[in-house]
């Protein structure tokens, strides 16, 4: 029987949720303030804004940013663009520079209603499976910022540990997880599906057809 093909959510971010973002982490804003780019005077003003705002301070309105920062309205959005991605490549070329001492490194993988994206972040505790993990650095790139901890794959290689955390949208459902391990073993479920987040009319076969589980 053929499936519903799934179609992956491409989310449309805007200068606005980059912005705030950015705002949110200094830190890794920081990181660039030696690479001499057309954006480091809107990059100054998100380090100096950042460390003056407190709890209710309210993310400004772009044409005010780009006026105190000296910075055309016509381009703050592609140097937004630039701030946030050079960061992205950063951490995929020198991701321990985005270290505190004592953390451990892990490959964090981001699924959002088939949207994908990692990123490399430093933990002083592993998070668990079942775990929340709240991270809004990533929401311009796929949409979300809440997640919880779905599989973690530990990598011994020459010597080191590689940490891989898999983070879906979903919240834990032990019961449809019994459900799917049930259909998988009855060959219900092919490999793919069974690894995959399940489809919803995947999920009310299963529950449909387990009723006296």
């Amino acid at each position: 029987m053929k499936t519903k093909e799934r179609i992956a959510y491409k989310h449309k971010t805007n200068s606005r949720e980059i912005l705030k973002a950015l705002i949110g982490f200094p830190n890794y804003c920081s990181l660039l303030l030696e690479n001499k780019k057309p954006y480091d005077e809107l990059l100054s003003w998100i380090l100096n804004f950042a460390k003056s705002r407190t709890e209710d301070t309210l993310t400004p309105d772009i044409k005010i940013v780009a006026k105190e920062a000296n910075v055309t309205y016509n381009t703050i959005a592609k140097h937004l663009n630039d701030i946030y991605h050079d960061i992205f490549n950063l951490n995929f070329e020198q991701p321990k520079k985005f270290l505190n001492d004592n953390e451990n490194i892990c490959c964090v993988n981001f699924n959002y209603l088939g949207a994908y994206s990692y990123f490399n972040i430093g933990f002083y505790a592993i998070p668990r499976v079942g775990e929340q993990l709240n991270f809004a650095f990533i929401k311009p790139k796929i949409g979300c910022d809440r997640f919880w901890v779905k599989e973690i794959e530990h990598e011994m290689s020459n010597g080191f540990q590689f940490i891989t955390i898999d983070l879906t949208y979903d919240e834990p459902n032990y019961y449809l997880q019994l459900l799917k391990e049930k259909a998988y073993l009855h060959h219900e479920l092919d490999w793919m599906e069974y690894r995959s987040e399940l489809h919803s009319e995947t999920k009310e076969r299963l529950i449909r057809n387990n009723r006296n589980l």
